[in-house]
């Protein structure tokens, strides 16, 4: 798991780490980019681990993920 910043900044009354831990989803790096960016979107995410043939393979942010998209010809849908 992971522990967000703003979430220990916000609720200073935590009493453990424990509390603030979110959990990780895993994609498998084969997934698509739209499911992906979907799914984080659902579970209210910004952070996923990637896995590669099962084996850990890194981590993405919404903005790795978003970025490429918004940069290419997807940046003038930009408000």
């Amino acid at each position: 798991g992971y522990v967000r910043t703003i979430d220990l900044l916000i609720n200073q009354r935590l009493k453990s780490l424990k509390q603030a831990t979110r959990t990780i989803r895993s994609v498998e790096s084969t997934e698509l980019y739209g499911e992906t960016i979907l799914q984080m979107q659902t579970d209210r995410e910004t952070l996923v681990h990637v896995t590669r043939e099962g084996q850990p393979f890194g981590l993405l942010s919404m903005d790795q993920l978003t970025g490429p998209l918004l940069d290419g010809p997807l940046g003038a849908l930009k408000r």
